[in-house]
């Protein structure tokens, strides 16, 4: 009876290690790679990017760093999308590259490591969210949230410049963005004077825009001297703020000399403003003639006969014209003779 018992025991036992044995066996051809179960790596990211600020029209850029470990030696690449706000990009570089995919192929060892850059880069005004995923055949999907807050400064000013056109000052700005912008006022001083003057108005073209936008005022009351220039930008809310100063220098026209020989032989001399004006007379042997000096007025033309010279000699002019005595002399030279 005993021994029935003992029999009947073995048989169980011995269907019981069979099962085990095919329950390995499958198990052991699964993770040699032969079924669908594969070794699973793990993708890893550290990130310590805050929300991104920027300007319409201007970017900020952060990095953050994603490591991979446990790749199988045939691992697929790991590829790295952003979607979402179309105002973020990515890449490996931190200057160019930037796109909304990547793939890392460098994995040794079963091991990548990768800094990632993101570029925040709105066209339009408000908050930005995007989603950044890291996937991979050998490792489950990590996903990364990037958010950004876009703001239009009043104005955005991208150039401001004076220029001479003949006697007056064009003055000519260029707006990259406006935001709730009323207008601008222009205002003016000279070096003599502590403060700035308002001159002219002009209304904004837009108000608000993100598009280029230019101005130009002109002002012509024919400043021959140095002034300086700025602009008053000035929020419909009455908020303002100034431009950088920009200068006009003096205005350098020369003062002209020349020859009038009919009816009877006379020089003619013009001058661009007031100053002082020294006329030189010589033979052509160096003997001075004539030594003759004027104030002028303004612009101003003077002529001077030259009736007591003696025919047929040639003579030298020298002419010299200076705003205040002592300054800066403009000069001309003439050889003539007296027919």
């Amino acid at each position: 009876m005993i021994k029935r018992k003992m029999i009947g025991y073995g048989k169980k036992e011995k269907h019981l290690s069979a099962k085990i044995w095919i329950w390995l066996m499958a198990f052991a051809f699964l993770i040699c790679g032969h079924g669908t179960l594969r070794a699973q790596g793990t993708i890893t990211i550290d990130s310590y990017m805050d929300i991104f600020t920027a300007d319409v029209g201007s970017s900020e850029t952060d990095s953050y760093m994603v490591y991979g470990s446990g790749f199988p030696v045939d691992s697929p690449p790991v590829d790295i999308a952003i979607t979402g706000s179309s105002a973020f990009s990515i890449s490996t570089s931190s200057s160019s590259g930037f796109g909304t995919s990547i793939q890392i192929t460098e994995i040794f060892d079963g091991y990548f490591e990768a800094m990632i850059w993101v570029k925040f880069e709105p066209s339009d005004k408000g908050s930005h969210t995007a989603e950044i995923d890291h996937t991979s055949e050998a490792a489950s999907t990590q996903s990364l949230t990037v958010d950004g807050n876009a703001t239009i400064m009043p104005v955005r000013l991208v150039s401001f410049h004076a220029e001479r056109e003949g006697k007056k000052v064009a003055l000519k700005w260029t707006t990259a963005s406006e935001d709730n912008n009323s207008h601008f006022d222009i205002e003016m001083k000279t070096p003599d004077k502590d403060h700035f003057v308002k001159i002219g108005k002009v209304a904004s073209k837009v108000g608000t825009s993100v598009t280029s936008t230019d101005y130009r005022f002109v002002y012509t009351d024919s400043p021959t001297e140095v002034r300086y220039f700025r602009l008053k930008q000035v929020d419909f809310d009455q908020v303002f703020s100034y431009s950088p100063v920009v200068s006009m220098p003096e205005l350098r026209e020369e003062f002209s000399l020349y020859l009038i020989s009919s009816p009877t032989p006379q020089l003619e001399v013009t001058t661009p403003r007031a100053g002082y004006l020294s006329i030189k007379i010589l033979s052509f042997t160096g003997t001075l003639i004539s030594d003759l000096t004027y104030q002028m007025p303004n612009s101003s033309t003077l002529w001077i006969a030259l009736g007591d010279l003696t025919f047929s000699w040639k003579y030298l002019v020298i002419a010299e014209f200076s705003t205040q005595p002592g300054e800066e002399i403009q000069q001309k030279r003439m050889i003539f003779m007296v027919n």
